[in-house]
C-alpha cells in the first residue's frame, strides 16, 4: 500500500493565533456594526423612547466591545492573574451573581416563549 502523506499538522500556539485573528476580524465587524446602529438612531431615532433603549444597548456593547479588544491582547495567565488580583475574594460573589442572573434571565426568556407559543 502506499501511504499518503496528510497535512502538516498545526502546532497548538499557530491554531490559537489563527482562532484569535478570526475572532478580533468578528469583533471588529460587530463593533462597527453596533457603531452604525448607535449613529443611526441618534441621528433619526428622535427622542422616542425605543430610540433612547436602542442608542443606550449600541453604546453599552461599544463599550464592552473595546474592552474586550483591550483584553482579548492578553494571554490566558495574564489575563488571570491580574484577575485575582484586583477581585480576589470578590470573584466567587461575581460568580455566583453571574449565575443568578443567567439563571433568571433564562426563566424569563422561557416563560415569554411559552406565552407567545
Amino acid at each position: 500500500m502506499i501511504a499518503i502523506d496528510s497535512a502538516p499538522e498545526i502546532s497548538a500556539e499557530a491554531a490559537r493565533r489563527r482562532r484569535l485573528v478570526v475572532m478580533k476580524r468578528r469583533a471588529t465587524a460587530l463593533l462597527g456594526a453596533v457603531t452604525l446602529v448607535f449613529l443611526a438612531v441618534t441621528i433619526f431615532g428622535g427622542d422616542s423612547t425605543w430610540a433612547g433603549y436602542v442608542q443606550a444597548g449600541a453604546e453599552a456593547a461599544m463599550i464592552g466591545g473595546l474592552v474586550e479588544s483591550t483584553i482579548a491582547r492578553w494571554d490566558a495567565e495574564e489575563t488571570a492573574s491580574r484577575l485575582e488580583l484586583l477581585l480576589g475574594p470578590d470573584l466567587q460573589f461575581i460568580r455566583v451573581n453571574g449565575t443568578v442572573v443567567g439563571a433568571c434571565a433564562g426563566l424569563v426568556l422561557h416563560a415569554i416563549v411559552q406565552l407567545l407559543g
